[in-house]
């Protein structure tokens, strides 16, 4: 499952919040699959009274993906 992509793909995601809209951006860069980069920008109402519930990150195979301002986090 999942895209068609190279060895060359790179992804960024950016994530903000203006009151009560979270804004999540991610562009897709592969030269060798795009002919120039794939942004999608949807935004997502946070004014709700439900509990959201976000799956954990597979820590042992995703941990090397995940960046942080403070580097000694990641070890």
């Amino acid at each position: 499952y999942g895209w068609f992509h190279s060895d060359k793909m790179k992804v960024v995601e950016r994530i903000s919040r203006a009151g009560d809209t979270l804004h999540y951006q991610a562009t897709v860069e592969d030269p060798e699959v795009f002919t120039r980069p794939w942004t999608m920008n949807p935004w997502v109402s946070v004014k709700t009274s439900e509990r959201i519930i976000e799956n954990p990150p597979c820590v042992e195979t995703d941990f090397d993906n995940l960046t942080s301002l403070d580097e000694k986090t990641r070890h």
